[in-house]
C-alpha cells in the first residue's frame, strides 16, 4: 500500500469520526520504537522491533476521542538482534514476508475511560485482518525548540499470534508463547 493510500485512509477515518478540527502529525522516524515481546520456552521474554514504517496521526490537541493513527510496517524490517533468528521469523513459518510484506493498522475508534483510553482498530498481518484494542496515551502537544508542534504517543496491548496465523505449527507452539506484547513509543510532528 502506497503512502497516498494510507493518507486517504487516515482522512476517511478522521471524517468518519467527526474530528473536523484535527491536525495532521507525521511520525518522527528518529524518535520511534515499534516493539514486541514473547515468551520463549515459558521462562524468558524475547524482545524485538520493526525498523521500517510509515504513518500519520490525526489529533485536535485536546480531545483524545479525535485521535487516530494509521500506519504501515514493513514486516521484513523485524529485528530481534539475532540475524539467524530474524531470518527464521521472516520465512513462511512465521511472518512469510515474501507473501505478506506489510503489517497495516487502521484506527476505527478511541474509547475514553476517565484518565485512560483504548484505541480500537484493524490490524492486518500475515494476510489476516482482525480487530485489536490497544491502550493509548498522548502527551502534548508541545512546541519543540525548532518551533514545531509535537506530541508523544504510547500504545500497548497484547495480541494472540495464532489469530493471524503467525507461527501456527506444533514445533513453534512448544517453544514460544501465544501472547505477543506490543509496545509502541513515538513522537510525531505537526505537518
Amino acid at each position: 500500500m502506497k503512502i497516498w493510500k494510507l493518507l486517504a485512509l487516515g482522512s476517511f477515518v478522521t471524517m468518519a469520526s467527526g474530528s473536523a478540527t484535527a491536525e495532521t502529525y507525521e511520525i518522527d522516524p528518529a524518535h520511534v520504537e515499534i516493539g514486541f515481546s514473547i515468551r520463549h520456552m515459558g521462562i524468558s521474554n524475547v524482545r524485538g522491533k520493526f525498523e521500517e514504517f510509515t504513518g500519520t496521526i490525526e489529533y485536535d490537541g485536546s480531545d483524545l476521542s479525535t485521535f487516530t493513527v494509521n500506519g504501515i510496517i514493513m514486516a521484513k524490517s523485524l529485528n530481534t538482534g539475532i540475524p539467524k533468528r530474524d531470518e527464521h521469523l521472516r520465512n513462511e513459518d512465521f511472518f512469510d514476508v515474501a507473501a505478506h510484506a506489510e503489517i497495516i493498522f487502521v484506527t476505527k475508534a478511541v474509547i475514553v475511560h476517565g484518565d485512560h483510553a483504548h484505541l480500537k482498530g484493524e490490524l492486518t498481518m500475515h494476510g489476516v485482518k482482525k480487530e485489536v484494542s490497544l491502550r493509548v496515551a498522548v502527551v502534548g502537544p508541545i512546541e519543540d525548540p525548532w518551533n514545531n508542534r509535537r506530541i508523544g504517543v504510547e500504545l500497548s496491548g497484547v495480541i494472540k499470534r495464532h489469530e493471524w496465523g503467525v507461527g501456527s505449527n506444533e514445533s513453534s507452539d512448544k517453544l514460544i508463547g501465544t501472547d505477543v506484547k506490543i509496545e509502541v513509543n513515538l513522537e510525531a510532528v505537526q505537518k
